[in-house]
C-alpha cells in the first residue's frame, strides 16, 4: 500500500488551492497534536509515579488491588497508543515526506498503526468508563438503577467503535465517520450521566451533613468534587464531540486531551484514596432521603438555635449586672431578703448582726 503511495508523489493537477490549504491544516494539526500528546503523556506518567509512590508509602490506607490494576492497565494501553501514534507521525512526515500529497495519502490511508491505536483507545475507554460507573454505583449506595443507562451507553459505544474500526480498515473513506460520531456520543452520554449523578450526590450529602463530621469539612474544596466526579474527562470529551461534529481541526487537540484525562481521572481518585483524603465508601450507605429531609429539619434547628441564643443573652445580661454591682452572697435560703450596698459599711455590720437573712452586695474593687 505504501509503495503505491510513493508512486503517487506528484500532486494531482485538479487539486484546488482550497483543498491544498485544508490538507496543510490537517497535517499541521496532526503533527502539533502529536507533540502535545507527548507532553501530556509525560505529565500522566508523573501522576502515575506519584500515585504508586503514595500507595507504597501509605500502607495503612486500604487501596483495592483492582483499582491499582485498572490505573496500571490504563497507563500501559495509553503508552502503547502513544507509541503507535508517534510511529505513525514519523512514517507520515519522515518516511513519506516527499511531498504534501504523499503525507496526506499516508495520513488518510488505513494501516496497522491506526488499528492498534483504535483498539487501545477502546480498551482505555472501557476501563475508564467502568471505573466511573463503579464510582457512581458506590456513591449512590450500590443502587443498580442509577447505573443502568451508563452501562447500556457503554455497550453501545463498544459496538459502534468496533463497526467504525472495521469500516475504516476495509472501506477507506468517510463511511466510518458516522459510527465514530455515534461512539463518541455514547461515551459522552456515559460520562455526563455519571458525572452529574456523582456531583448531585456529593452536594446533597454535604448539605445533609451540616453539623456532622461528613459535612463541608469533607468536601470543602471544589477540586475534590472535580476529582471525585471525573469532571475533567467529561469536559474535555464534551469539547471533543462538539468540534468533531463541526469538523473543526481543534478536535485533534481535544482528542489528545480526552485520551490523557481518561487515564488521569481514575489515577487521581486512587491517589486520593492512597493519601487518605477520599470520602469513606461506607459513608455513602445512608439513605438518600436524609438529604431530602434537610430542608424540613431547618425549622427545628433554627428554633433550637434561637433558644440557645436567648439563654446566652440572658447569661450575658446577668454577667453585666454582676460586673456593675458586684455579686450576691446568700446568708440564708428562707425568710425575708434585705439588700445592702457594699459602700455602706456601718449598716452592713449592723444588719449582719441583727438579721441572718441579709444579702450583702460587695463591690468587686474592695
Amino acid at each position: 500500500m505504501f509503495s503505491s503511495i510513493a508512486a503517487q508523489a506528484d500532486i494531482p493537477p485538479d487539486l484546488t488551492d482550497v483543498n491544498m490549504v485544508n490538507i496543510l491544516q490537517d497535517l499541521d494539526a496532526g503533527l502539533n497534536s502529536g507533540i502535545f500528546y507527548s507532553l501530556l503523556h509525560g505529565v500522566y506518567t508523573g501522576f502515575i509515579a506519584i500515585t504508586l509512590g503514595n500507595i507504597l508509602m501509605n500502607k495503612s490506607q486500604s487501596t483495592g488491588r483492582a483499582m491499582v490494576m485498572v490505573i496500571g492497565l490504563l497507563h500501559i494501553f495509553t503508552t502503547i497508543n502513544f507509541a503507535f501514534n508517534w510511529s505513525f507521525i514519523c512514517s507520515t512526515f519522515v518516511n513519506y515526506g516527499q511531498s504534501v500529497w504523499t503525507r496526506y495519502l499516508v495520513a488518510v490511508s488505513p494501516s496497522i498503526s491506526v488499528m492498534v491505536m483504535g483498539a487501545t483507545s477502546l480498551m482505555c475507554t472501557i476501563l475508564a468508563d467502568s471505573t466511573m460507573i463503579w464510582r457512581c454505583w458506590m456513591v449512590w449506595g450500590r443502587r443498580w438503577l442509577t447505573i443502568l443507562l451508563p452501562v447500556v451507553f457503554l455497550v453501545f459505544a463498544m459496538v459502534f467503535k468496533a463497526i467504525a474500526m472495521y469500516k475504516q480498515y476495509t472501506i477507506p473513506g468517510e463511511g466510518h465517520a458516522f459510527y465514530f460520531m455515534l461512539y463518541s456520543c455514547s461515551v459522552l452520554a456515559t460520562t455526563l450521566w455519571c458525572t452529574s449523578l456523582i456531583i448531585y450526590r456529593i452536594i446533597a450529602t454535604v448539605r445533609a451533613g451540616v453539623g456532622t463530621e461528613f459535612g463541608l469539612r469533607a468536601y470543602r474544596h471544589v477540586i475534590e468534587i472535580l476529582v471525585e466526579s471525573s469532571a475533567l474527562y467529561s469536559i474535555s470529551l464534551t469539547f471533543y464531540v462538539a468540534f468533531y461534529a463541526c469538523g473543526n481541526i481543534a478536535l485533534n487537540y481535544f482528542d489528545v486531551l480526552a485520551a490523557i484525562s481518561r487515564g488521569i481521572a481514575p489515577t487521581l481518585l486512587v491517589g486520593r484514596v492512597a493519601a487518605g483524603h477520599a470520602h469513606p465508601d461506607d459513608s455513602w450507605e445512608g439513605s438518600v432521603m436524609s438529604s431530602l429531609r434537610f430542608e424540613g429539619d431547618q425549622s427545628l434547628i433554627s428554633s433550637r438555635e434561637d433558644t440557645a441564643t436567648s439563654v446566652i443573652l440572658d447569661l450575658e445580661a446577668q454577667g453585666e449586672i454582676n460586673d456593675e454591682y458586684g455579686h450576691r452572697a446568700w446568708m440564708g435560703s428562707q425568710g425575708e431578703e434585705s439588700i445592702i450596698r457594699g459602700n455602706d459599711l456601718e449598716a452592713q455590720m449592723e444588719r449582719q448582726d441583727d438579721d441572718p437573712n441579709v444579702i450583702v452586695i460587695v463591690p468587686k474593687d474592695l
